[in-house]
């Protein structure tokens, strides 16, 4: 499915109001918050893409020219920007997670450098979501595979349906369960 550059502005908009939302309902500061960047320009994803051992995915692409990373994209996760993957630090920490998963789930998890790339992780976590480039498909993985999104654009739509429910958790209770002490 093709999705075009107003569907990828209208979806970061409504996450970027959500975002916003569940900043101001997260009064304990249990998670850090910050907006999605710009879009990446051409000459940024096209460095970017020379930076990886494979081309980028097209879909991919389009995102990167929709919104260039965020950080406190959904709890502690950060969606990878061109940046990211030029400098490589958190590209590389993620595979370092992801081979670990493999290797400890007796290879049902693979991933191959040069046929998956990382497109966010967590900062304090093991949470790893991985594109498959030729499919289009994202799987996240914590230690094992939570959940598989048939496209990125359908990983966006599901990481905005994972927000709404935590404002929701955060609106009934301010510190999840934890306690005020």
């Amino acid at each position: 499915m093709n999705h075009d550059e107003e569907h990828w502005r209208q979806i970061v908009e409504r996450f970027a109001q959500l975002t916003r939302q569940i900043a101001a309902a997260d009064v304990n500061e249990i998670w850090n918050y910050g907006p999605e960047l710009p879009g990446a320009t051409p000459s940024k994803i096209e460095e970017c893409e020379a930076s990886q051992p494979a081309p980028l995915n097209s879909d991919h692409k389009k995102m990167l020219a929709a919104t260039d990373g965020w950080q406190g994209f959904y709890h502690d996760v950060d969606l990878f920007g061109t940046d990211d993957f030029v400098q490589n630090e958190k590209i590389e920490k993620a595979w370092q997670i992801l081979e670990a998963a493999s290797e400890g789930s007796g290879g049902l998890i693979s991933a191959d450098r040069r046929k998956h790339i990382p497109i966010a992780a967590a900062s304090f976590d093991i949470d790893v979501f991985v594109l498959e480039l030729e499919s289009g498909v994202v799987r996240w993985i914590a230690g094992q595979e939570i959940e598989v999104f048939p496209s990125i654009i359908a990983f966006f739509e599901g990481m905005l349906h994972y927000n709404e429910e935590s404002l929701a958790a955060l609106q009934r209770d301010p510190w999840l369960g934890v306690g005020s002490g």
